[in-house]
């Protein structure tokens, strides 16, 4: 949680360790072993997943779902969709994160059949806020009309100050209503995404 409200690299990286020895000194190790998954979850945003994979098979308090899930969320942001899929296929039904990852690759893939059946059995899966924010996106865009989903774009992406403070949901919103509102030639709305989010 600090790591992805922070969003600053520099600042995490000088006090990381400090935080650490901190924790460590106290003997708060549960809230360590926390700190060390945000840690690697965040750096599996801009690392190279060889070097995220170096890094958790050094820890052995990520059990191999976490671990895979770490991965799938690297190749995610490696542009590496294909692998994401074979890593979420797996797990989506598990957890509300993978289901999370699982539907943004989806979609990235431009797999329109099965975002519409998994749609259909939303009921099904473990939602979580971001999850449920994911579905109710993609029902837009691919289950309404024109009008339905600008309206959508209009007020749930530009209306809202504060949507989420996960960043990959904010990206990949904001990447994808800015697209969607091109694909129609509304484009000053599609720049206004960028300011309001």
């Amino acid at each position: 949680m600090l790591f992805r409200s922070m969003n600053k690299t520099a600042e995490i990286h000088m006090n990381y360790q400090t935080y650490i020895d901190k924790l460590l000194d106290h003997h708060y190790y549960q809230l360590m072993s926390q700190m060390k998954i945000e840690h690697i979850t965040y750096e599996a945003s801009y690392l190279n997943p060889h070097i995220i994979s170096k890094s958790t098979q050094k820890m052995n308090q990520f059990s191999d779902v976490d671990k895979a899930y770490i991965h799938a969320k690297s190749h995610y942001h490696q542009g590496e969709y294909r692998k994401v899929y074979d890593l979420t296929k797996l797990n989506y039904h598990i957890d509300s994160h993978w289901l999370s990852l699982h539907l943004m690759t989806l979609d990235k893939l431009h797999d329109v059949e099965t975002i519409k059946l998994m749609i259909d059995k939303e009921k099904e899966f473990k939602t979580c806020v971001k999850s449920t924010i994911i579905m109710n996106h993609l029902r837009h865009k691919y289950s309404k009309n024109k009008d339905e989903l600008l309206n959508y774009l209009r007020t749930y992406i530009l209306g809202y100050n504060h949507i989420s403070d996960d960043y990959d949901l904010l990206d990949y919103l904001m990447m994808d209503a800015q697209y969607l509102f091109s694909k129609h030639q509304f484009y000053k709305e599609a720049a206004l995404v960028t300011m309001t989010m």
